[in-house]
């Protein structure tokens, strides 16, 4: 009577094959998985698993079945495509979840958005009014000036007049 084939035994020939028909060595297929699903096996661990020789993890299960687009309803049949249904809602519900928190950054940023141009606008009328200020200022330094120099020469004018004697 023949013994029937393990699991790990089906599964690991379901990748070998998966993974000649694609032309791949297994150090290709490795890096792959590591750069793909972040997967890390070593080249003994592979090889193991190919020949059906090692237990193998269930992120590598679907990160094999993944990279290799592996059917694996043939290794739990009604209950794999049950937690697979559900695999995907809980997905979904969770792409729906942060398509919110998407929208509501973008919200965010958005008014940040307003903010920040509203706050440049104020900046601009501010340096504005600033050389206003500034041009005032020098004005008034040069009115200054003028009103000191005329006083300097009435003086003057005043202090010839009178013997030098000069009001102050």
């Amino acid at each position: 009577m023949a013994q029937q084939q393990s699991a790990e035994e089906a599964f690991g020939a379901q990748v070998r094959q998966a993974r000649e028909a694609r032309g791949w060595t297994q150090d290709r297929l490795r890096r792959t998985l590591r750069e793909v699903a972040g997967v890390d096996l070593s080249s003994t661990a592979m090889a193991r698993l190919e020949g059906g020789k090692r237990p193998i993890r269930l992120n590598e299960v679907t990160a094999l079945a993944r990279v290799l687009e592996l059917d694996l309803t043939q290794y739990g049949g009604r209950e794999l495509r049950l937690m697979q249904h559900e695999a995907y809602e809980h997905a979904q519900e969770r792409l729906t979840e942060l398509r919110a928190r998407l929208k509501t950054a973008e919200l965010g940023f958005a008014e940040l958005d307003i903010r920040a141009s509203e706050a440049m606008a104020l900046r601009a009328q501010a340096l504005q009014h600033l050389d206003a200020l500034r041009r005032e200022h020098a004005q008034l330094e040069a009115a200054v000036r003028q009103y000191e120099t005329g006083r300097a020469e009435l003086a003057r004018e005043l202090g010839g007049e009178d013997g030098g004697q000069a009001d102050g």
